[in-house]
């Protein structure tokens, strides 16, 4: 079966589900599954029953999608996804997103975790990434091309949305953010970094570094989805520390309601 048949039929089984048409996608990655507390949930669905769904074996992770509003905005949200080191492929990764797309979803909010690479950063701190490194050595754009969302060698100069980072920007400042900014390395894990390997990561030019995000944040350019990621310093040198999770939450449910508010003035 072809990817477009999987996401016709996937997505014809949620449409039939629910009356919501999602605008925007929010992946909610490591310790982010009290967030979904700012979503009025209109219909929530296990992971496990949605046709060619994969089921995530991450123990911490809801392994659902919920459609509702935040802010009267209608969402699709992620709680829990799917990592390379589970076993899934990157076109399983990435599969979510294509189906958000296919639903209609035109912004991508994709949050995870990630430890510190850059010394500056500190355990707790939030950072909006406005570049990455590909480091799992493979990509979700690999194998048969689809042309159903645009050409394998998607643009990845404008990955980042510069519109969504100012109003990223903003949204921190109004709630009281110190907000950080950066560059995210992903690897593939499940094992940490070792310091040497931690050393070759920061002469890269990153300053966190994750298990996770920049998979389906590639395949959201493709789709050519405007997407901003947020990364939760969870931990530095491979030591867990507490989160952030409440300042996440404010912050996303702050960046859906200026996105509702820019919606309108532009009417």
């Amino acid at each position: 079966m072809s990817l477009e048949q999987k996401l016709t039929e996937a997505s014809g089984w949620i449409t039939a589900r629910t009356a919501i048409k999602p605008a925007v996608l929010i992946i909610l990655g490591s310790g982010l599954g009290d967030a979904t507390s700012i979503v009025s949930v209109e219909k929530r669905v296990s992971f496990y029953d949605v046709p060619h769904f994969e089921e995530s074996t991450v123990e911490h992770m809801e392994g659902a999608l919920l459609f509702g509003t935040i802010a009267e905005v209608p969402v699709m949200v992620m709680s829990g996804r799917f990592h390379l080191y589970e076993g899934f492929s990157a076109a399983d990764v990435a599969f979510p997103v294509q189906l958000a797309r296919k639903l209609g979803v035109k912004i991508v909010i994709n949050t995870s975790a990630a430890g510190a690479a850059n010394p500056m950063l500190s355990a707790g701190d939030i950072m909006v990434n406005i570049d990455h490194l590909n480091l799992t050595g493979t990509s979700p754009l690999i194998g048969d091309e689809c042309m159903l969302f645009g050409s394998r060698y998607a643009d990845q100069n404008t990955i980042y949305s510069t519109d969504l980072l100012e109003l990223v920007k903003d949204a921190a400042q109004e709630i009281g953010l110190p907000l950080k900014i950066g560059v995210l390395a992903q690897i593939v894990g499940p094992e940490k970094e070792t310091p040497a390997e931690l050393r070759m990561i920061r002469s890269f030019g990153a300053d966190a570094v994750g298990m996770s995000s920049v998979i389906e944040t590639i395949a959201a350019a493709q789709c050519g989805m405007q997407v901003v990621a947020l990364s939760r310093i969870t931990d530095m040198h491979g030591v867990r520390v507490e989160d952030n999770e409440k300042m996440m939450s404010k912050l996303i449910e702050k960046v859906v309601e200026k996105l509702c508010v820019k919606a309108i003035s532009n009417r």
